[in-house]
């Protein structure tokens, strides 16, 4: 186990870190895609749109091949974008999206899966915008109760754990969509939900742009967020293996993602404009 849970810290940082090599390679491209702004009224109501979806997915089992031909959509999608700043050619980017997506359809490949995971994570990470530490503070605290609950909780109500019931629901050779998987062993694997990189991207991804528009060279907010998911991924994983029982990411990535850099950016003076908002009158400086 030791090996998994340093792997799925390796992995999902290693994400996040090809997120931050995208928004960087060329960041004015990105700015022209259509931006997804998570605003406060966005970020208080989302546990209950996130709850609303979850039981749609546990209770609409035909649902589970709509997912599926949403996940392709997206990575068709998503995969040229992750790779243009290396391969111009968006003919042979889109032809290669779909021979993976297609590969995965026929095969369910854990590695092929990872690749689509991984393209959408990357992009959210570069298209969804959150305008402050306000913002995306008020997004995770009721994030991670709503991770708490129905990780926990809800098997008092409904006899078993919802978000593990949907995180690892499968139709013959294809797991469920939106994970990532690492491998344990022969025929076991580790599942790590996609939303469990996405929204403490989301924060990684905030400090990358605010320390982008004040041009700091050696990004040491972001990298603190980073080195902070990582660790809270291990607490996530040590304790998966004391209790032998599902946990809910967010409860340890959250609070190791967010609360040192908050102290961070209060020692060097830029925690006002940071949890107020910048990006009205310095944003163009990108």
């Amino acid at each position: 186990m030791p090996f998994v849970n340093m792997g799925m810290m390796l992995g999902s940082c290693g994400t996040l870190g090809l997120g931050c090599w995208r928004l960087s390679e060329s960041i004015e491209e990105v700015e022209e895609v259509e931006n997804v702004t998570i605003e406060r009224d966005t970020a208080i109501l989302a546990p209950l749109g996130a709850s609303a979806a979850l039981l749609c997915a546990y209770f609409v089992g035909e649902l589970f091949w709509a997912i599926i031909l949403g996940y392709c959509v997206f990575g068709v999608m998503c995969i040229p974008f992750v790779l243009k700043p290396k391969f111009r050619n968006t003919f042979m980017t889109t032809t290669l999206a779909c021979v993976i997506v297609g590969l995965w359809l026929i095969t369910g490949m854990w590695i092929v899966h990872d690749i689509i995971t991984v393209s959408i994570i990357v992009t959210s990470f570069c298209v969804i915008r959150v305008p402050s530490a306000k913002v995306y503070s008020l997004l995770l605290a009721g994030l991670v109760l709503y991770d708490v609950f129905w990780v926990f909780y809800s098997k008092q109500i409904f006899g078993e754990g919802v978000m593990v019931s949907v995180a690892t629901a499968h139709r013959g050779h294809l797991n469920a969509p939106g994970t990532l998987i690492f491998p344990i062993g022969l025929g076991n694997h580790a599942l790590l939900g996609a939303g469990d990189v996405i929204i403490p991207g989301l924060v990684v991804s905030t400090l990358y742009r605010y320390e982008a528009c004040h041009a700091r060279r050696n990004k040491e907010l972001t990298v603190l967020a980073i080195i902070g998911f990582g660790l809270g991924m291990l607490m996530c994983n040590f304790m998966l293996d004391i209790t032998r029982h599902s946990q809910p990411a967010l409860l340890y990535v959250v609070p190791f993602t967010v609360l040192p850099t908050l102290l961070l950016a209060y020692k060097q003076g830029d925690l006002f404009p940071l949890w107020n908002g910048w990006e009205d009158t310095m944003y163009e400086r990108l």
